[in-house]
Order: C-alpha cells, then structure tokens, then sequence
C-alpha cells in the first residue's frame, strides 16, 4: 500500500512511450502482444482448440518473438518448497479433472446433437 500511495495527485510513475524515439521493434502495440499470450495461454491451460489465431499472420508471429525476450516466470521461487509444489500440483489435478468433466459433457451435448 505505501508504494501505491506515494503516487498521489500530479506525480504519476511515467513510463516511455512505445512510439517516441524509434526504440519500440514491433508495428503491434505491448498491449496487443500481451493479450494474445494472455490469451493463448488461457487455452492452453484450459485445453482450449486453437481456432481464432492466425497463426501466420503478423500479430503473432510478433508475440512468439516478444515471448522469447520476456518468457513467463519460472516455477522457482514462485513455489518456494517441495511442498509449496506438491500443494499446487494437487490443486492443479482437482482443476483439471473439473474441466475434462466439463469437456466431456459439452462433448456429448454436441455428439448427441449432432446424431439426431
């Protein structure tokens, strides 16, 4: 909280704007690139089809680029201990198999749909 309150009335953080000085390498904004690695990573996790991304286009082909310069963080320090580990990997389960019984009915909703 006391970093979020030194930022009070005119003195906003500034940060450098992408499009001054020629140093941005990419013709698609940060925010682009990051929504569609947000996105895509969502499906990932939730073993979500593939099938709104052009994956020849430029977009992203500039975000596969922009996440080798900035790869997600990596497991450690962000699970500290053995156990840290163990109790996501057990979360992780209980939230997968959640999805695949999702997965499942929607399946067999449109598989039965279809056979009518």
């Amino acid at each position: 909280m006391e970093e979020i309150d030194r930022f009070n009335g005119s003195t906003l953080p500034t940060q450098p704007q992408q499009g001054s000085g020629g140093a941005w390498p990419y013709s698609h904004s940060e925010h682009e690139l990051a929504s569609l690695l947000h996105n895509l990573d969502l499906n990932t996790h939730f073993q979500l089809p593939n099938v709104y991304y052009n994956t020849q286009g430029s977009l992203y082909s500039e975000a596969m680029t922009y996440r080798q310069h900035f790869p997600p963080p990596p497991f450690y320090p962000k699970f500290p201990s053995p156990e840290a580990w163990t109790d996501y990997r057990r979360a992780d389960q209980i939230e997968n198999e959640a999805i695949m019984n999702r997965n499942e009915a929607v399946f067999y909703e449109q598989y039965e749909a279809h056979m009518k």
